[in-house]
This record gives structure tokens, sequence and C-alpha cells, in this order.
């Protein structure tokens, strides 16, 4: 993150260290200045494990340069991690969107390593979460 290289491992890292802080829905409604639809977002533990198995059946060059992810490999990611082709398409693109915000933060003085994890995570839970119904879409 540091070197303004946002990766699905340093995703990874921050999905990790913020599940050991307790459920994900109350994380959120603590956070000052959350938008209010993501403050009362529904985030079931299931998509979370969901987004950490396509991740982790990416291959370490994968996770680190997604753009060489093709469609065979998308195809063999999604049978690792049991979800539809479709559903991994969906989480490059949202991380794809991710990336390009990180990269606008890390011209920002002042927010070092883990803040820009945080903040990248919650940018990408933004994405997922549906504005009418305040619930999370699946990935």
């Amino acid at each position: 993150i540091s070197e303004g290289k946002f990766t699905f491992d340093d995703f990874l890292e921050q999905l990790t260290q913020i599940r050991k802080m307790g459920p994900l829905g109350g994380l959120m409604k603590m956070m000052p200045g959350m938008p209010k639809e993501l403050k009362n977002a529904e985030i079931p533990e299931d998509e979370i494990n969901r987004v950490e198995a396509v991740i982790r059946s990416m291959t370490p060059a994968e996770r680190d340069d997604p753009s060489i992810i093709n469609g065979q490999r998308r195809l063999r990611i999604a049978d690792g991690s049991g979800v539809a082709t479709s559903e991994v398409n969906q989480l490059l693109k949202q991380f794809k969107d991710v990336q390009k915000m990180m990269k606008g933060i890390g011209k920002m003085p002042g927010l070092m390593g883990g803040l820009k994890g945080r903040v990248a995570f919650l940018t990408y839970h933004h994405c997922l979460v549906c504005p009418a119904t305040g619930k999370i879409r699946s990935i």
C-alpha cells in the first residue's frame, strides 16, 4: 500500500484485521462520517467468506496483478472458490475501481499504511451496498 499499489493481498490482510475487531455491521455503525446507507447495511458473514474464497483461489501472481487474469484463469478461480464466473468478473471490476480510488488517496499526505487499507476495504463495501434497500449486493 505504501508504494501506491493496492493488491488483493493487501485487501485480504485488511479484511483479516477488520474481522478480528468484531461483526462488520457493528463496526460500520460506530465509524464516524460513514454514509447512512453503509452504516445501516447488513453485511452477512457468508458474503465476506465468499470474497475471501475467490481471492484465496487466485495465485500469488494474480493477487499481485489482477490484469493477468484472463478467461481461463477466471474459470479456474470460480471453480476453486465455488462461485459463478460472473461473480469473479464482478469482484475484479469492483476491485479495479477501488484501486483507482486508492491511487488518489496515495497522493494525499498523512494517510499511511493501515488507514489506507481500511479506507479501501470500506470503499469496496460501499460499492456493494444497494442504496435502495441498504442490503449488501452479492458479488
